[in-house]
């Protein structure tokens, strides 16, 4: 079945015309996978504000979008809206996750730049405008790349999940949350965010710099070899893996510091 069939989408897309959205995106697996085998169904949209009551309205039409995908995937749907790695468990069976990542103009400029460059490149448009590709200058780069290092390395240290959310008073804003990793899964979910945030984030910053290799800069969950194959028993072996995923992310922040 087609992922953009409009009766799907239509509840997020009326609220998008009604709120003046500028963009609304599809990034992640799904641009590229039939809905079926897909887990999590993410969406980035950004409008010119966010205020209670357009956030409220995204809140509803989400829920009736997820409806509208439960029915006709004959599978349950939840929404997410949380800037984060939040996933749900494959033991939780079929469950699949529409994930809205809302922004505002105010909160897409403090965004970091490879991450909206990632995105820009990788996502499927579909409502709006394309969003502008920014073009950092390399002291930008290289701050932003060590910002999101120390986040997650000190996530990881703390054994919480890093994200970012919507707080509506006393002003609506963008800000940071933690949350503990409990489960084995959650602890999955935490090393998996960090991996894909560190290796955007230091591959794209180290790799444009002259002089260094490819071969020396790998993913992080490839240097962590065989510990985190099997995230059912993660808990158990978590001291050492968040260790060694620690151990990378300082080498890495040190490499950055020399650059």
């Amino acid at each position: 079945m087609s992922l953009f069939t409009p009766e799907l989408l239509a509840p997020l897309l009326t609220v998008c015309r009604r709120l003046g959205a500028r963009h609304l995106s599809l990034f992640g697996s799904a641009t590229h996978k039939p809905l079926h085998e897909v887990a999590d169904l993410d969406l980035h949209l950004v409008l010119p504000a966010v205020d209670r009551a357009a956030y409220a309205a995204l809140v509803e039409a989400a829920g009736l979008t997820v409806r509208s995908l439960a029915t006709a995937e004959g599978r349950a749907w939840r929404v997410e809206l949380r800037h984060g790695p939040f996933k749900p468990s494959p033991d939780a069976g079929s469950i699949l996750q529409l994930h809205l990542l809302v922004d505002d103009a105010a909160s897409l400029e403090l965004a970091p730049c490879v991450l909206r460059v990632h995105r820009t490149a990788t996502g499927r448009h579909l409502f709006g405008k394309p969003l502008p590709t920014p073009t950092p200058t390399r002291t930008r780069r290289l701050r932003e790349a060590c910002a999101e290092l120390t986040r997650w390395r000190d996530a990881l240290a703390a054994r919480e999940i890093a994200f970012r959310h919507w707080q509506l008073d006393p002003e609506p804003r963008l800000v940071e949350g933690r949350l503990p990793a409990t489960t084995a899964w959650e602890l999955h979910c935490l090393l998996r965010g960090a991996a894909v945030a560190s290796d955007l984030h230091y591959l794209t910053t180290a790799l444009s710099e002259p002089g260094v290799a490819t071969d020396a800069v790998g993913p992080l969950l490839r240097q962590l070899g065989d510990e985190h194959r099997s995230w059912h028993t993660l808990a158990d072996r978590w001291d050492r893996v968040a260790e060694q995923a620690v151990e990378i992310l300082d080498r890495r922040l040190d490499h950055l510091a020399r650059l």
